[in-house]
């Protein structure tokens, strides 16, 4: 199909650059990366060298996956153990107990070819950058060999089969005119890769579902990565045109006007910027404009993404997160989205998307665009630090004011209702201080694999929000680990950013049933963030004012007299009621962050629960829940302040 007449022309045919999504100056990137980022090539090569040794970080695990005798155990789940059937077909894999197909997913994705391949070009040895290369061959061929199209757990899904092909792509096209590259059995592996692939994807798009999401805008990536690595064959003319098009016409579907990804959370928002990028890029590659009305939504995306990001660099965990990504050039943590800002800033030529100076954060954008790219943001002035910013129709807002950040849940569930990936958390909020957690959202430690713990972390008392009588904001379907239907309604109602204030309010009827309406308020002020739930109703409820901490660094202690004079300050004539409560210390014993302090209208019960926070997919960390609890008669008015420790220190605030 490629017209080449033996193996070797067919390794001389793809050893021409322009093949895949990555820059094309081998001798410049390593220039560029001692120039730009001091330690980053040591970095990148010591991750080449682990990936070889077939020892990858897996969501977060320092894993060994090799193979005894050599090569890659590629059905393994490396953290949890257990191995799926190599022999099965793949839509009919015999079940694994205690296995996560996720974490072979991970394994099979190729993330290790792009970090051989950066090590080899990051390298100042000839003798290292030649067996890397010839590791980066092995493993890809090692991969063909071991896993036939249709077989396995790599063949499950189209979404990653697609990812693969675009690691594939980015790792062959760093290493072209790389001697290793010159092996007739590896193009020809590579080839009835990408034609499998492709085939493959295309055959088994995931437009099926009620509301088609990120997996499907995925598949349109890898079926353009694969028409892209392989122009010459037959099918790559029609696998192009119907990619860049199916690109588009998800790019629109999954966000909104706003920016914001329609799939309910934050952490899938940074996965959705990853997708689009590639295939703006890939599409520039293959020379087929996208059009204006994608490009003036990626540039939504990016501006949102810019108001999302906290001053150091994190991304708030609302809604799911299991750790998505696409671009492998460097290992991130799940929750990092600094590195997001650069890279819109390269593709749009927009220098001031970016907060950071020169060319901090900036590794993926010499991957992917080159020295010159780099060196046109270090020159380039970068822009204000957002302010607050309010994105109804995703559901999410910001309020900043000083070194305290306030990131909000409220809206409709994502995926148009569906919720996949939306959780129980309507008028929950994430909370840092001076750039460091101190409430958290639970986070997303499993999904299919314990089905029973994907719930609980999606449950209402496990996020920073108000629990009444027990219940959830909005059933959890039993057996649907992928759908919560938006029945508590959530809105935002108001929104204000001046000079004296940042102020939300926002209100659900998630326990209506009960004959119930929970309205909550937000107003930050300099020094201190007010937090007052109305709960409006007749009857007597149980009641749990619940916050998260991101660990077990949370004490129960009664309330300073400083703390009572800065609550007296207040001047709305609760401060009495302060009085009452005991206060939640959170951060280090002797470098606090902050304390919350709760005023009720009856004394509430005050406890630290046992709990764990999972930072990103398939990770547990022991942490802590702060809980007031106790029955009130509505309707009621519940308010807790918090009041800045350390860390945050006084800042301009804008509007965004």
């Amino acid at each position: 199909g490629t017209r080449c007449p033996g193996p070797g022309a067919l390794a001389e045919r793809l050893a021409s650059q322009g093949r895949g999504l990555a820059a094309r100056d081998r001798a410049g990137l390593a220039t560029a990366l001692r120039r730009f980022f001091p330690g980053e090539a040591a970095r990148a090569v010591d991750r080449a060298e682990r990936a070889a040794a077939g020892r990858l970080v897996l969501f977060g695990h320092l894993v060994d996956a090799a193979r005894p005798g050599g090569g890659t155990d590629w059905q393994l789940d490396a953290i949890h153990g257990g191995r799926f059937a190599a022999w099965a077909p793949s839509d009919a894999l015999p079940e694994v107990p205690g296995a996560d197909i996720k974490v072979a997913w991970a394994l099979g994705r190729g993330e290790q070819w792009v970090a051989m391949a950066c090590g080899a070009i990051a390298t100042d040895d000839p003798a290292q950058a030649r067996r890397l290369s010839e590791s980066y061959v092995a493993s890809l061929r090692d991969f063909v060999a071991q896993n036939p199209a249709g077989q396995g757990a790599h063949w499950a899904s189209p979404m990653e089969a697609a990812l693969r092909m675009v690691c594939a792509g980015q790792a062959h096209a760093l290493l072209a005119g790389a001697p290793a590259l010159a092996d007739g059995g590896y193009a020809v592996d590579l080839a009835r890769l990408a034609v499998a692939t492709g085939r493959f994807v295309l055959t088994r798009l995931e437009d099926g579902q009620v509301v088609p999401n990120n997996h499907l805008a995925a598949d349109w990536l890898g079926l353009l990565a694969c028409a892209a690595l392989l122009p010459e064959w037959p099918e790559a003319a029609r696998w192009r045109e119907l990619a860049v098009a199916g690109l588009v016409r998800e790019l629109l579907a999954q966000t909104h006007e706003e920016g914001t990804s329609f799939e309910g959370s934050i952490p899938y928002h940074r996965l959705a910027v990853e997708i689009f990028t590639a295939g703006a890029l890939l599409a520039r590659l293959v020379r087929i404009p996208l059009g204006g009305a994608a490009w003036r939504r990626l540039g939504r995306l990016y501006a949102s993404t810019r108001a999302l990001v906290g001053a150091g660099g994190a991304l708030p965990q609302i809604g799911d997160d299991d750790s998505g990504r696409v671009l492998a050039f460097r290992e991130r943590d799940a929750l990092e989205g600094g590195y997001l800002l650069p890279l819109a800033a390269a593709v749009t030529g927009d220098p001031a998307l970016r907060v950071r100076p020169g060319a901090l954060d900036a590794e993926e954008v010499l991957w992917l665009c080159g020295p010159a790219a780099v060196e046109r943001l270090f020159r380039a002035r970068a822009g204000a630090p957002p302010g607050s910013a309010s994105f109804p129709a995703g559901g999410f807002h910001l309020l900043r004011r000083g070194g305290v950040e306030v990131a909000i849940s409220c809206g409709r569930n994502g995926q148009a209702g569906v919720g996949g990936h939306s959780h129980n958390d309507k008028l929950a909020f994430e909370l840092r201080v001076g750039g460091r957690l101190a409430v958290c959202d639970p986070g997303s430690p499993s999904y299919l694999r314990d089905p029973e713990l994907r719930d609980r972390f999606r449950a209402t008392r496990a996020h920073a929000t108000v629990c009444i009588d027990g219940a959830e904001q909005a059933p959890i379907p039993p057996a649907r680990p992928f759908a919560l239907p938006d029945a508590a309604d959530a809105r935002c109602t108001a929104f204000e950013s001046s000079r004296r204030r940042e102020r939300l309010v926002g209100e659900h009827r998630g326990y209506a049933r009960f004959g119930v309406l929970h309205r909550r308020e937000f107003l930050l002020l300099d020094g201190v963030l007010v937090v007052a739930d109305r709960i409006s109703g007749l009857g007597r409820h149980a009641v749990e004012l619940r916050f998260p901490f991101p660990s077990r660094e949370a004490r129960l202690r009664p309330v300073t007299a400083a703390e009572r004079q800065r609550l007296e300050r207040l001047g709305d004539g609760t401060a009495a009621l302060f009085a009452l409560s005991e206060a939640f210390e959170v951060g280090p014993a002797d470098a606090p962050l902050c304390a919350l302090v709760a005023a009720t209208p009856v004394p509430l019960q005050a406890r630290l629960e046992e709990a764990s926070y999972s930072p990103g997919y398939a990770q547990l960390v022991p942490s802590r829940t702060g809980v007031w609890s106790g029955r009130i008669a509505c309707p009621a008015t519940l308010v807790t302040v918090v009041l800045p420790l350390a860390g945050a220190r006084a800042g301009p605030v804008h509007k965004e």
